[in-house]
């Protein structure tokens, strides 16, 4: 087998976007990107049109030639969508913890490293925590014939898990429900730790497309705005892909936004938000008493404690939730409106934004002094970026990031070839090896599947 085919076979069980990125991939045990729909002809393609087009003239006085628009639509769209998995899942809070717990599980290898029986449950963790990031397609109920027809109405509810023995948790689940114009409901959906990874990254495809659309001349800007608004609604009103435009859909209901860009700019503020919470901003919660009558917790004590529970879990579906609510009305066109709108809703939480941020990049910034002396080699290599990452994450402007300051790895094409998609010249990834580090993170993915298969 040649590498595509192994990563394929390894990949399978965790392709947690397999129903929404149809066209690439990010697996999260091995940390591999790759663009599926792509060739290096695609490239070589792109780069010839860089060379004897003038791209920043194009750009600067929205004149960008149509053969390069599409080439850049289709080049970069996608490799910024699985590029912005590969970020959050390494340079924020959440996504250090992630790494720390890989390196931690791998590590226990007894092939490798030869430890103690008694690390084992480090590779049990883990195997528990990747499988809790998409909730069991159980989860997600569709009703059978309903018309799925615009216009959707849509509802916040609440449920519990069921534990390892078919038996009610008392962990909760926040889900959408999504009605049709009759009132019968279509889907319901969670909002799991996967409906905001997929927010995030789909907010940085919609993003650069729409900056794309709007370099155009105008005649040719007329036709793909609304093309791009059209493939848009598409990916948000599939009813078979609700857990992924779930938290879209909450932002625009909520907030009554009937332009997607702005939407998904507020979207990708509050998931960077939520991927940084740190479990002492999970403890600090306290409501306020604006914040409790908005929440209606002074009229429902079960309420109460549904949002307890879900605060103790960690469950970052339920922040999302929790700040979009506890944002004011506005129009939210600007990343400073966005972002004191997001100060106004955790400060109605007891938290403070700054500190937030703060807090979110003292564990990365540990994580990464912790993990550089890793023996695991393409982990050590990783971990000279994450500050790097987080910084360049936080300095997007409209909520679009710069993917030429980021360091980023090589990605797998379609064609089995690898190259390296960031446009940044200053990358301290980009001779990154990402086959060798697949053969090396692959040995600890299939020792935590086998020995977690083996507990009961």
């Amino acid at each position: 087998m040649n590498f595509k085919q192994k990563r394929e076979k390894t990949s399978a069980r965790w392709n947690f976007f397999s129903k929404a990125d149809v066209l690439g991939s990010f697996d999260f045990m091995t940390l591999t990107i790759s663009l599926d729909s792509l060739g290096m002809d695609d490239f070589n393609r792109l780069e010839g049109l860089l060379a004897s087009g003038d791209y920043k003239d194009g750009v600067l006085n929205r004149n960008l030639e149509y053969d390069l628009y599409e080439n850049l639509k289709k080049l970069y769209g996608l490799s910024f969508h699985e590029y912005t998995h590969f970020i959050d899942s390494t340079s924020t809070a959440w996504g250090a913890t992630f790494l720390l717990s890989l390196n931690e599980a791998y590590l226990t290898n007894p092939d490798i490293f030869g430890v103690e029986e008694s690390e084992y449950h480090k590779a049990k963790y883990f195997f528990d925590l990747a499988k809790s990031f998409k909730l069991p397609d159980y989860y997600t109920a569709k009703t059978p014939e309903v018309d799925p027809s615009t216009p959707w109405s849509y509802q916040v509810t609440a449920g519990k898990r069921f534990n390892n023995k078919g038996e009610l948790s008392d962990t909760p689940i926040t889900f959408i429900s999504f009605g049709n114009s009759n009132g019968e409901r279509i889907v319901r959906s969670p909002l799991s730790m996967i409906a905001v990874l997929e927010v995030s990254a789909m907010a940085q495809e919609i993003l650069y497309k729409s900056f794309l659309v709007n370099v155009l001349p105008e005649d040719s800007r007329l036709v793909e705005s609304s093309l791009l608004e059209r493939e848009s609604l598409s990916f948000i009103y599939n009813h078979d892909l609700t857990e992924y435009s779930a938290c879209a859909h909450l932002v625009a209901n909520t907030h009554g936004f009937t332009d997607i860009i702005v939407a998904y700019r507020v979207c990708e503020k509050i998931a960077t938000v939520v991927l940084n919470f740190t479990d002492k901003c999970f403890d600090e919660i306290c409501f306020s008493k604006s914040a409790k009558k908005i929440l209606q917790i002074d009229k429902d004590e079960s309420l109460n404690v549904v949002y307890k529970s879900s605060i103790k879990n960690r469950d970052r579906g339920f922040i999302f939730y929790l700040i979009c609510l506890l944002m004011p009305k506005g129009s939210y066109e600007y990343s400073e409106e966005i972002i004191r709108g997001i100060s106004d809703s955790l400060g109605n939480m007891g938290l403070n934004y700054h500190q937030v941020i703060m807090a979110a990049r003292r564990e990365v910034e540990v994580a990464s002094q912790t993990l550089s002396t890793s023996p695991i080699r393409s982990v050590s290599k990783l971990s000279g970026s994450l500050l790097k990452n987080f910084d360049q994450k936080l300095a997007g402007k409209q909520g679009m990031y710069d993917f030429s300051s980021f360091d980023l790895p090589p990605v797998l094409l379609g064609d089995c070839e690898t190259v390296t998609a960031s446009p940044g010249v200053d990358n301290a990834l980009k001779k990154f090896d990402i086959e060798e580090a697949y053969n090396e993170l692959v040995e600890g993915q299939l020792w935590v599947e086998r020995f977690s298969e083996a507990c009961s």
